[in-house]
């Protein structure tokens, strides 16, 4: 069954969110500290946040929306969604333009993407290449999502199985066309690579396995919620085992896709177990704040732990400590109140 709390809170869904939220904070940490790199974590953990949420935004709207598109709901829609991601963001960026005044000269190039990541007009050009945080660039991508879903929740409900599976297949054969491309034309060079990968085309299948998901749901199976969480890390660790690099390879890049899409179905039907609901509700909540802000508790808990001459996995332990307590710190003070002043009353 689909567990809600407070009407719209879906426990699993909350937990495999901050799961992924902690594994990129994980996947950045293990970077920073020149420990090993873990493509499919860091990657994918990201794209499940775009599955999750058209999950969960055809969960809150399609009711509202199936009864047709007022300019009152397209506003309050547009609104919540704004107080919903940019308050943090632009805090966030605005941050990381006063910290890059002292280690750089282009003090014009950062204000400009400062503004343009704060703002979210980024997500207009080339997010990866134009945010100026860790992480924002995925905000981009999430608000152009943000711009059509009400026309395609719309569509969706409507749709039959073929037409919707037909629509995903298309996109895939796009994602796959534009990674292909990408390869070919950069291949020795990371940084142009990035720039024109994170773009809207190349996580549009992600968003369309949410809408899937909810319009054609799994059976609920027995023992759901552990067999999702289980692929789930299986597909986020995949690439301490496999040589394959994540975005030259399309066949490593689909399962991972794949297994990500199924993993988030298993737990969508699912229900937490009781002694996780709490810990469900916690890492949920905070998800957003840990990940815009974990850079921030690693800069904070890296000299800390070097100054108490801590272990390699002491520090670690630490650096997730910082970053818990700094995220919900972030999410109680100051995402949770400008959301619930901005949101449409």
């Amino acid at each position: 069954m689909n567990q809600m709390l407070r009407g719209q809170r879906h426990l699993p869904l909350d937990f495999l969110r901050g799961l992924a939220a902690f594994g990129i904070a994980v996947y950045h940490y293990l970077i920073w500290t020149k420990v090993t790199r873990i493509d499919s974590l860091g990657r994918f953990g990201v794209y499940t946040f775009f599955i999750l949420s058209a999950l969960t935004m055809s969960m809150v709207y399609t009711g509202q929306f199936s009864k047709g598109l007022t300019a009152s709901k397209l506003r309050a829609f547009y609104r919540n969604r704004f107080a919903r991601i940019v308050p943090l963001l632009c805090a966030v960026a605005v941050i990381n333009f006063v910290r890059s005044l002292g280690f750089s000269d282009q003090i014009l190039g950062g204000l400009v993407k400062a503004f343009l990541t704060g703002t979210t007009l980024f997500s207009l050009q080339l997010p990866g290449y134009l945010s100026n945080s860790t992480g924002a660039w995925s905000l981009g991508i999430e608000m152009v999502f943000y711009a059509v879903f009400p026309v395609i929740i719309i569509l969706a409900k409507t749709s039959r199985t073929k037409e919707l599976v037909a629509g995903l297949l298309i996109l895939l054969a796009g994602q796959q066309a534009l990674l292909l491309l990408l390869s070919n034309e950069f291949q020795n060079d990371a940084r142009s690579h990035w720039r024109y990968f994170s773009t809207p085309l190349m996580f549009a299948p992600f968003f369309a396995i949410g809408l899937l998901i909810y319009f054609r749901p799994l059976p609920n199976l027995r023992g759901s919620f552990w067999i999702g969480v289980g692929l789930f890390s299986a597909a986020m660790a995949s690439s301490l085992f496999l040589t394959a690099a994540v975005v030259h390879s399309p066949l490593y890049f689909l399962s991972l896709t794949a297994a990500c899409g199924v993993s988030v179905a298993l737990l969508y039907q699912s229900e937490v177990p009781h002694a996780l609901s709490k810990v469900s509700v916690f890492i949920g909540n905070i998800s957003y704040s840990l990940y815009l802000t974990h850079t921030f508790a690693f800069r904070i808990s890296s000299p800390v732990a070097k100054t108490m001459g801590l272990s390699a996995p002491l520090s670690f332990a630490v650096f997730l400590l910082f970053a818990s307590a700094l995220a919900y710190l972030s999410f109680r003070l100051f995402e949770m109140p400008a959301r619930n002043y901005l949101r449409a009353k």
